[in-house]
């Protein structure tokens, strides 16, 4: 984890607040933890799930990962992509098609509004850090 990070440079600890929202089922997952971030990456773990999130020029990556689970995202605004959710324990990868609708990004806040295709669930994103 920390060779990943520090191809980006410095490290910097964090404190992370956020939400993953879903909008359509009023299901809300609240993000309350310590991370660390650098110019490319930020990563943390906040209910039993570590997030690692990587920014390139015009996406973000989303990676979601637990025992059970590991979920990828790829962010471009105004457009369709694939989100993987493998299972581990049957070794079965699930292909979900998302349209990301909207992609605010600051050096303190990140804010993703994106929508599932198969199923038309709405989601909000949103990340508030600052360092400790």
């Amino acid at each position: 984890m920390i060779h990943e990070i520090l191809i980006g440079g410095v490290l910097i600890k964090i404190k992370v607040k956020g939400k993953l929202e879903n909008i359509s089922n009023f299901e809300t997952i609240d993000i309350d933890t310590n991370g660390i971030k650098n110019k490319e990456s930020i990563i943390f773990k906040d209910n039993d799930i570590k997030y690692t999130i990587k920014f390139n020029n015009s996406s973000i990556i989303l990676k979601r990962e637990t025992e059970e689970f590991i979920n990828n995202f790829v962010f471009t605004e105004g457009k369709k992509s694939n989100s993987e959710y493998y299972i581990k324990e049957y070794k079965t990868n699930i292909d979900i098609e998302i349209y990301t609708t909207k992609i605010v990004k600051t050096d303190e806040y990140i804010e993703i509004h994106y929508q599932i295709s198969e199923n038309n669930n709405s989601f909000i994103f949103t990340l508030e850090m600052r360092e400790k």
